[in-house]
């Protein structure tokens, strides 16, 4: 059942990323909630269980998806700024950043595995499912992430 499930403190996820990154990234809890029906631009990860129910769901800002993305391939932080100002995030930028979502699958502890099922680019909105899914949230937790060299930005954490 997804309620088993529990969601990683902001010392996990600092662990994680950096480990990920290769930089000591920062994390701090709190912030606004990022709602993945939202006019930003925004990064939507899905996870599901075996049985193919959504037991979490990963919001990410433009400025984080960028930095990330960019980060882990060691591409210049220029390009990930440009990313910021097009609201855009190019194929490479965007599977990167989907990469970590996909390791960020570990963040999550419950009584089975669960799996990435589907990261949504910037721009593409998110199903009625997954809206409601991150409306309906009795758990969730928002961090304030700085990749050292990028931009800060922001990710936010859904359980049931």
């Amino acid at each position: 059942m997804s309620d088993s499930y529990s969601l990683p403190d902001q010392d996990d996820v600092r662990k994680t990323l950096t480990s990920l990154l290769g930089k000591e990234v920062t994390v701090n809890a709190g912030g606004s909630a990022l709602e993945p029906d939202c006019a930003q631009p925004l990064t939507v990860a899905v996870y599901q269980d075996a049985e193919e129910n959504t037991v979490a769901v990963c919001v990410i800002d433009l400025p984080l998806s960028s930095s990330m993305g960019a980060a882990l391939a060691l591409i210049p932080p220029g390009v990930a700024e440009d990313c910021i100002r097009t609201s855009q995030i190019p194929e490479n930028i965007f599977e990167n950043v989907s990469e970590v979502l996909n390791v960020c699958v570990n963040l999550f502890h419950g009584p089975s595995r669960i799996r990435l099922s589907k990261v949504l680019s910037p721009g593409n909105p998110a199903d009625e499912r997954t809206v409601d899914f991150c409306d309906d949230s009795e758990v969730n937790d928002h961090f304030r992430v700085s990749v050292p060299g990028y931009s800060d930005g922001r990710i936010s954490l859904y359980l049931k």
